[in-house]
């Protein structure tokens, strides 16, 4: 019979298995390694943290301190973790998860959805913005063409114009943000992946702010316009690269006659795999040719870890790896004339 302490004990032993899992003086509050930024490289040190209060029926609640990764935890999220448990006890975490949700908010299965504003008055950060985005892509898009591309230029603008509770980050955070950052929007609405357009910004190159905590959908990563037809016959191509620069440089000077029936993403922090997955969740799983555009840091070697599970040659029927060899660039995330791009098939 389902027993909602019973399964919270349960979930805390899964979590002892872990390298690394230690408990705050009160028991309610759990630190691991987070899964999606990699956390601190002490191995004894964690980031992420999950309340789970054994007096109280309210949702099992997730954030990473380093990377602001949050949302309620789900049996996915237990699986990128490294937990893998029985039938019977994944069926009653979800039912708790459902029961618990049902009571904090009618709107935790309806996520809001968000939109970007025009901007009509351009100040000095939104034009240093503008100009950073320009010249590093080699292009010439105004700000609001950019909305097409779900870009944040002022984070306070568009919490004003979507009714988002301020109350989600600090004053003196989101200035830093309206300051010295530009914002993607992922493609369900639910998180922004900021991105340092200078070398002063507070939090290092990448932050991460999630605006709605009841949005469940796993479909956190930075995607470009992406829709397909879903009776599709011919191959959809996968585009996935780690940075959204890269995306962006990719979508717009690479690909530009490769855009049907292809699906952009950045993986902003989250391994390509999990993109894979989110696909074939949603019945995207035949017939794909999945392009990694590399950093030329990893090596074939780390792609084909991707490969380790056989699972993932039942859905994919080629994978092609892209460097871009021009003078030493580290990624694709700049103009077209500095990329000298190459591609061979990892399998």
């Amino acid at each position: 019979m389902f027993d909602q302490v019973e399964i919270k004990l349960r979930l805390i032993e899964l979590l002892k298995t872990l390298p690394m899992c230690k408990s705050d003086s009160t028991g309610r509050e759990w630190t691991v390694r987070c899964p999606y930024c990699g956390d601190s490289k002490n191995p004894t040190h964690g980031h992420f943290s999950i309340l789970i209060d054994t007096n109280s029926d309210r949702p099992l609640l997730y954030r990473c301190f380093k990377c602001n990764e949050s949302g309620i935890l789900n049996n996915q999220v237990l699986e990128d973790l490294g937990i893998y448990t029985t039938q019977s006890f994944i069926k009653d975490f979800k039912t708790y998860n459902l029961l618990s949700g049902k009571k904090i908010s009618y709107n935790i299965d309806k996520p809001k959805t968000y939109s970007i504003p025009d901007i009509n008055k351009i100040d000095f950060n939104i034009q240093e913005k503008l100009s950073y985005l320009n010249n590093r892509l080699g292009i010439n898009l105004s700000v609001n063409d950019y909305k097409d591309y779900n870009i944040i230029f002022n984070f306070t603008d568009f919490m004003e114009y979507n009714n988002i509770s301020k109350s989600i980050i600090k004053d003196r955070s989101r200035l830093e943000l309206d300051t010295n950052y530009v914002g993607f929007l992922s493609s369900n609405k639910n998180k922004i992946v900021f991105r340092s357009v200078n070398d002063n910004g507070w939090f290092g190159r990448y932050y991460k702010v999630t605006i709605d905590v009841y949005n469940r959908s796993p479909n956190t990563f930075y995607g470009i316009n992406n829709s397909i037809d879903l009776l599709y016959t011919d191959n959809i191509d996968i585009h996935i690269a780690e940075g959204t620069f890269d995306i962006l440089s990719i979508y717009m000077n690479l690909r530009e006659k490769n855009k049907n029936n292809s699906l952009y993403y950045a993986s902003c922090g989250y391994s390509f795999s999990s993109i894979i997955k989110y696909l074939i969740s949603i019945g995207i799983c035949t017939n794909l040719n999945l392009h990694i555009y590399s950093d030329n840091d990893k090596t074939d070697e780390d792609h084909i870890k991707l490969l380790d599970n056989n699972f993932y040659r039942i859905w994919i029927d080629k994978i092609y790896i892209h460097r871009n060899t021009y003078n030493e660039e580290k990624d694709f995330g700049v103009s077209k004339e500095k990329i000298k791009e190459i591609i061979y098939p990892l399998y």
